[in-house]
């Protein structure tokens, strides 16, 4: 296993958007792209670009072709999906792509044993899992992993300021994330129904419009019924 790290002076935010640059140039994936065609429009400093590309392909979003770099269907989706507006699909995806790499599954069994843990331990420990010096080189690369799981929303911060698991259930993949039509009606009836009147509507929300208990709660219900 490559317990590769992030380069510790780009930040996980600009680093998608270098991907989201990667899926425009490339039109969607469809043709590789040369590094000297992004530079112009990145915001990511010229010097630092090809910094960011060696991790960018170990965790699956860009793919490496001679001297030019495509990105992967799933970072076109993902890209795709936050450009749509649709944040909610495109942190799954993102979540779901993070659960799959060495810190994700690493971070995903340590919470899941210890329930929270400060940013220096979880640096910490990360080094020690990749078997890497504890230099303050690699404190600050493994600070971005961090920076990565939290854009991914893999893990959050508790009420003392320590990083826990976001134990929302994901959705299996060919399950579209949409928000279910949740019927008032049966609210709304008993008053109707005094006056003569039986009035029946649905309200249809948005997932992002939601408290991510809520979300966990009809992610889970919807994976009830599919199981």
């Amino acid at each position: 296993m490559r317990y590769s790290l992030p380069t510790n002076e780009v930040s996980a935010q600009n680093q998608l958007s270098l991907v989201k640059i990667y899926v425009q140039k490339s039109g969607d994936g469809a043709n590789p792209v040369r590094i000297e065609e992004i530079k112009a429009l990145s915001p990511v400093k010229s010097d630092r670009i090809s910094k960011c590309h060696r991790f960018l392909v170990d965790i699956g979003l860009l793919i490496k072709e001679g001297h030019k770099y495509r990105p992967t269907k799933e970072a076109v989706r993902i890209i795709n999906y936050f450009a749509d507006g649709e944040n909610y699909s495109a942190q799954e995806r993102l979540r779901a792509l993070v659960a799959e790499t060495w810190f994700g599954s690493f971070i995903r069994e340590l919470l899941r044993l210890v329930g929270a843990v400060d940013k220096d331990s979880l640096v910490q420990r990360m080094l020690v899992e990749a078997k890497l010096p504890d230099v303050d080189l690699n404190k600050e690369k493994a600070a971005v992993l961090i920076d990565w799981l939290l854009t991914a929303d893999f893990i959050e911060k508790n009420s003392s300021d320590r990083f826990i698991l976001n134990e929302t259930p994901l959705l299996p993949e060919s399950v579209p994330v949409q928000m279910p039509t949740i019927p008032v009606s049966t609210v709304l009836e008993p008053v109707a129904d005094d006056k003569g009147m039986k009035i029946k509507f649905n309200v249809e929300l948005s997932l992002d419009e939601l408290s991510p208990r809520m979300r966990s709660e009809i992610i889970r219900l919807i994976k009830d019924r599919l199981a």
